[in-house]
């Protein structure tokens, strides 16, 4: 997650757009009105967004210290990225699976809406840090009860106690700075 996205970033010529999909699991909201900016400082709660942040602040010094021009780099941060097709890393696929599902509201993109974005960006020669996610929240439990799978529906501090001695899953509510249109409401 660093050293081979700064290494791609250094075989690019000036002239190419680098395009880096980060995470907003770097950030963590303890309720629904805790939004995180791009600007917001990210709280990592694993390794692996660790590496994402590591990532990310390699890319704008290296961004900062190269020739690029200064819209060559555009970092996306997604979170529960959702398809409208079936994958056994679509989280819908995943959910469908639980009895036990997290009733907690989040952002979310859908992965269909996210490349039209991702484009538009490039088509636009943007660079620089974007989250980018449908407006309004969901919840996987919400996911469930659209595809009408049976659930328990429980709280983080349950979850929690389930996923004792593993790595936690964060809860993440994204707003933006960014001057771009809002992708489709979620729901």
């Amino acid at each position: 997650n660093v050293t081979q996205a700064v290494r791609i970033a250094k075989l690019l010529r000036p002239d190419q757009k680098y395009v880096f999909l980060s995470s907003a699991c770097i950030f963590k909201s303890d309720t629904p009105d805790d939004i995180n900016y791009e600007d917001s400082t990210p709280q990592p709660q694993c390794y692996y967004t660790e590496t994402k942040v590591e990532a990310e602040r390699q890319l704008r010094v290296l961004q900062l210290l190269s020739s690029r021009n200064a819209k060559g780099i555009l970092i996306i941060r997604p979170r529960l990225l959702i398809s409208e097709k079936a994958h056994p890393r679509n989280p819908i696929n995943k959910l469908l699976k639980y009895t036990d599902v997290l009733d907690c509201q989040e952002s979310a993109p859908i992965l269909e809406d996210l490349i039209v974005k991702i484009k538009e960006l490039i088509a636009y020669d943007q660079g620089g840090t974007f989250n980018v996610f449908n407006s309004g929240t969901i919840s996987p439990a919400r996911i469930c009860e659209i595809f009408d799978h049976p659930i328990n529906k429980i709280t983080k501090a349950q979850l929690d106690v389930l996923m004792q001695g593993r790595a936690r899953r964060v809860t993440t509510v994204l707003g933006t700075n960014r001057q771009t249109s809002q992708l489709p409401n979620i729901e």
